[in-house]
């Protein structure tokens, strides 16, 4: 019996790829559980060196139209709500990145780049999150992780949400197909065999 997708399923995909990442990229360098987060870049404080932020969800006009409501005995369930979740993985320049010497701030970058390639490397390498990967809440799916290419100013619009926040490395993501079972079903009616005698005329 397969379990129910709930609607824990879209932080339960956020906070999988953020252990992905952490898990990943701390046997490369030291990085630390604090300096990743589940926020949007304007919200990145402190340690912070990489953001993972779930900032656009669309529903799979593709899957909504071939799952079909499920029958289980007298009962139909509705349709499962199927989405792709878009997210803008960027990385963050750590302390004296700004504003400092040329020297400094150029080393400051090199990191903050080398991190991005480590980032994308490891979601490059797992473009399938599957059973072992996943939370109870996913345990029967199978995620597609992919770069979605977003043209230069959809990205500079999307930053300038964040005031005067300097734009940093940034690239656009998108997890496929998350689902998200119905909670609603209606009791369907058994159809009765009838015996339909022919008349014929004498």
């Amino acid at each position: 019996m397969t379990a129910p997708s709930t609607h824990t399923a879209i932080a339960d995909v956020g906070v999988t790829l953020v252990d992905l990442l952490h898990e990943e990229i701390q046997q490369r360098i030291e990085f630390k559980k604090s300096e990743i987060a589940l926020v949007s870049p304007a919200d990145a404080a402190g340690s912070v060196r990489l953001t993972l932020w779930l900032y656009h969800v669309t529903e799979n006009s593709h899957l909504r139209d071939v799952d079909r409501p499920k029958r289980t005995g007298n009962a139909e369930k509705r349709s499962p709500l199927v989405l792709d979740l878009h997210y803008l993985l960027t990385v963050h320049p750590t302390g004296g990145g700004q504003g400092s010497q040329n020297g400094v701030s150029t080393a400051a970058t090199s990191e903050q780049h080398e991190l991005l390639g480590l980032a994308m490397q490891v979601l490059h390498d797992n473009p399938i999150l599957h059973v072992g990967m996943l939370p109870e809440s996913l345990a029967d799916d199978e995620l597609q992780v992919s770069v979605e290419q977003q043209p230069m100013d959809e990205l500079t619009n999307l930053w300038g949400t964040f005031g005067d926040q300097a734009f940093q490395p940034s690239v656009a993501y998108r997890v496929t197909p998350v689902v998200i079972d119905s909670s609603v079903e209606r009791p369907v009616r058994r159809v009765e065999e009838r015996t339909v005698e022919e008349y014929t005329p004498s």
